[in-house]
This record gives structure tokens, sequence and C-alpha cells, in this order.
């Protein structure tokens, strides 16, 4: 397995905004940091979006690979109610992919990859079909161009894990606590009780405060699974899945991406959801043979 790219190679310039409240969606502004790579610098530039309860640095380690480093300078976002991004009470694709093209306009990207995961995933594909002449490829990690509010089992393990951090919330308990009662409530499971760790607010310890704005995404939990079905996008669209994941029809990925072959639609053996996390190495492959791919166009 080849090392990572060291840090002398790129880098990592970072803008933090305040999460405080913000009434007006069009004030809403995305914390991020840039990955550039130094002794390559590329001409083309990506927006990278994490999934829900995620941060701009997951992808961190992805992006600082030459093969995608050498291609992209990377512009990893912290999305809408998500750390040290703005909070909002709204929380849907069409204000969140608002926000990344104000994101994009402040840092005069007129034309970017659009990459996301989950959350981040159904995010890039809005962005790329709402505002295709601002998209050169879309790139989407588990995350498939399809409703699925109807789904019940699609969320109800992920509204059960907001929901718990917002019960720990009322209840006032401390950090320590907290992590505890996470142990017990996934089982064990460290990677799960790590994720919500990481979105504890390490200043707060007597009495927990979350860096992600837990009631607004319960209350607007509905639009998490949404996809409006009726977008499209011609470019070109990477979709990379888990193969422990859920499986769909090329059909449903091409009513969406008109263009898209079934080429395009990478099963990952072994991974699951995260499929960045599970297998790094095949998903750094599959981004940077994409990528060449539509360059080479």
């Amino acid at each position: 397995m080849k090392s990572y790219l060291k840090s002398t190679l790129t880098s990592h310039s970072f803008r933090s905004v305040s999460n405080s409240y913000r009434i007006r969606n069009e004030d809403v502004e995305l914390s991020h940091i840039v990955v550039k790579n130094q002794e390559h610098p590329p001409q083309k530039n990506m927006i990278v979006m994490h999934g829900l309860l995620g941060n701009k640095l997951n992808w961190r380690g992805l992006c600082n690979r030459p093969e995608i480093s050498a291609k992209r300078n990377c512009y990893l976002v912290e999305l809408r109610n998500h750390a040290t991004s703005n909070h909002h009470d709204t929380m849907n694709y069409s204000v969140i992919s608002d926000d990344v093209i104000r994101f994009a306009d402040k840092q005069g990207l007129d034309r970017f990859t659009a990459l996301g995961h989950s959350l981040g995933g159904r995010t890039a594909m809005t962005v790329a079909c709402r505002f295709p002449d601002r998209v050169d490829a879309c790139i989407s990690v588990d995350a498939a161009p399809i409703n699925e509010q109807s789904n019940k089992a699609f969320g109800e393990f992920t509204y059960s894990v907001i929901s718990f951090m917002s019960k720990l919330s009322d209840e006032g308990v401390s950090r320590d606590e907290a992590v505890k009662r996470a142990g017990e409530f996934f089982r064990g499971k460290l990677q799960f009780v790590s994720l919500l760790e990481r979105n504890l607010d390490p200043n707060h310890k007597e009495e927990i405060k979350w860096l992600v704005n837990v009631e607004a995404l319960l209350r607007e939990f509905i639009n998490i699974p949404y996809f409006d079905e009726e977008l499209r996008y011609q470019g070109p669209c990477l979709q990379i899945v888990g193969g422990k994941s859920r499986i769909y029809q090329f059909e449903q990925y091409k009513k969406v991406f008109t263009n898209i072959s079934e080429d395009d639609i990478k099963i990952v053996p072994d991974a699951g959801h995260w499929v960045h996390f599970d297998k790094p190495i095949e998903t750094i492959n599959l981004i940077s043979e994409f990528l060449e791919k539509v360059d080479s166009k």
C-alpha cells in the first residue's frame, strides 16, 4: 500500500466560520479547508462534501493522495448545520446546494467537480443537476439518485442516532457520560461511538454541546433521504457503491444521469456504506481513473 502524500507536497488552508445561527438562507457560510498539490498544481477544482454527522476533515487523507491532488485542487467543505459551518433551521437539498454554489462563487470557482458521500453525495448530485453549467463531473459515493422517503428502513437507524443525541442533550449529561451511553447504545461498535464523540464540543465537558445542529437535523430529517427524481444531468458521472450496501438497478441511475453507462457504476467488494473508510485505496483509484477519463475528453 502506498504511503499518504507527504505534507511537503501539499498545502492546506483552513477557513472556519462561527457555527452561530443564521436567519436568512443566503447568509449561511461554509467552513472549509483547501488541499493543493504544490509539486504538480492542477488547473481544475473539486468541491468535496462529507456525509451526515461528518466534517470537512473526513476526506482530507484521500484528497492528499497524489492520484487525486495532482488532478484537482480540493475544497473540502462542511455542510450547513455541521461542525464549524453556520447553523440554520432549514435542511434540504435545495438550500444545501445553494450553499455550495454560493461557496463556489466566493472562491471564484466557475466550474468544478462535485464529489460527495451519503448526504454529501445527494448534495453533489443535486448541485450537478441544478447547476450543470458549473459542474464538469459528478462523483457520488454510496448515494443513489432515488427518493427514499417512503423506505422506512433506509433512515431508521440514522434517525434513532439523532434522536439519541437529542435525548442526551435534553438530559444535560456530561461528556464522559455521553461517551459511556454511546458505547451502550451502539453495543460497543467503536466506529459509531467515535462518530458521536467527534461531534461533541470539546469545550463543554460538564454538560454536552453538539457541534451539529441536532434540533434541525431531527426536525428536518424527512428531507435527508429525499432526492428529486425529476432532475437531470447529462455530464460525466461516477457512482461508487459499497458491495455490502444497497444495490440499485442501472435504470434507476440512468433516469437522472442520462449519459451514464454501466461502467460508470462501480461496486466495491467488502465495503459498506463508508466505502472510502472501508476501502480507501480502491476508492482513490476509482476517483483517479474517472478524473483521467473526464480530463481526456
